[in-house]
């Protein structure tokens, strides 16, 4: 069964452009589409943890966990600009890839990843978390467990 299966046709379309908006403000400037990818399945991990919200929209709206929505940017239209249209209609394929991937289909070495950030050093606790992968320009982390 996969997460699209599961949601309304009201509520799916409500998820996939928030799923999108996670693509688009946070991977748009990667090269590849596992970098453009890879956000969208860290917001699924969450969603399919008890820890997190149950939706790719709570998600994204948590606080401070996307500097787009902190900003705002996630209220901007983007259809003005050619090229955000492109990049928008890649971060709606990558979004509904991961909406149709099988629930206990982990992409491996995504499986539990739940944080990512770009640069060179998160701002967490690194007692709490561990490096899984770096893809494009950023790294991916899941929960240490004891």
């Amino acid at each position: 069964m996969t997460l699209a299966a599961i949601l309304t046709a009201s509520l799916l379309a409500q998820e996939l452009q928030c799923a999108s908006q996670i693509s688009f403000y946070e991977a748009r400037g990667e090269e590849t589409y596992a970098a453009k990818v890879a956000p969208v399945i860290v917001a699924r991990n969450r969603v399919l943890s008890e820890d997190f919200p149950d939706s790719f929209c709570e998600v994204m709206l948590q606080d401070r966990q996307f500097a787009f929505v902190t900003n705002g940017l996630h209220l901007q239209d983007i259809s003005d600009s050619v090229i955000a249209q492109e990049a928008w209609e890649v971060a709606q394929q990558a979004a509904q890839d991961v909406l149709e991937m099988p629930v206990h289909d982990f992409q491996r070495p995504m499986e539990n990843a739940l944080y990512f950030h770009s640069g060179e050093t998160p701002a967490w606790d690194l007692n709490k978390i561990e490096k899984v992968v770096k893809i494009g320009g950023h790294s991916f982390y899941k929960e240490v467990t004891d």
